[in-house]
């Protein structure tokens, strides 16, 4: 049609929408916790000039398994045989979990295929309680290894 016949003709206008910013990435919630008594005075005095803050949120990395930047080297060299010494208990532990997990799945399988208890499986949960007992008395050892570390640490700090 020809543009003088009467019909209007439309052009549309296609405007960009501008794309929408992002979200701010928001700061978690502060955590809180009552220390128990003599810990404020620990961790001032291994603060030395750090805030606090900075302090623990070092050992909550540290906890967590973050690889912690702020270690003072000499400390790290002076402790190395020790916590290797440490690593190998707890490799030791993770290795005799894993195949307690892979037992107790066995059996959870087969209750569930079979719908029946095998025979043996009173000697079976003996034999996983034995496992877990050493675990907890392994456990017990390098947490009291580890709490003399500190305290000798201390002792010279």
């Amino acid at each position: 049609m020809a543009a003088g016949d009467g019909v209007a003709t439309a052009t549309a206008v296609v405007a960009a929408v501008p794309a929408r910013k992002p979200r701010p990435i928001t700061k978690e919630s502060p955590i809180a916790f009552r220390p128990r008594p003599g810990t404020r005075g620990r961790l001032e005095k291994r603060a030395g000039q750090r805030s606090l803050s900075v302090v623990v949120e070092l050992a909550v990395d540290a906890y967590l398994g973050r690889k912690v930047v702020d270690v003072d080297p000499s400390l790290r060299a002076a402790l190395a045989a020790e916590l290797s010494e440490v690593g190998d208990r707890l490799a030791s532990i993770e290795h005799d979990e894993r195949g307690v997990g892979r037992n107790l799945n066995q059996i959870a399988r087969f209750l569930n295929t079979y719908r029946e208890i095998p025979l043996g499986l009173a000697q079976e949960l003996r034999e996983a309680n034995k496992i877990h007992e050493r675990v907890l008395t392994e456990l017990a050892a390098i947490r009291g290894a580890l709490d003399r570390l500190v305290a000798a640490h201390e002792a010279v700090a």
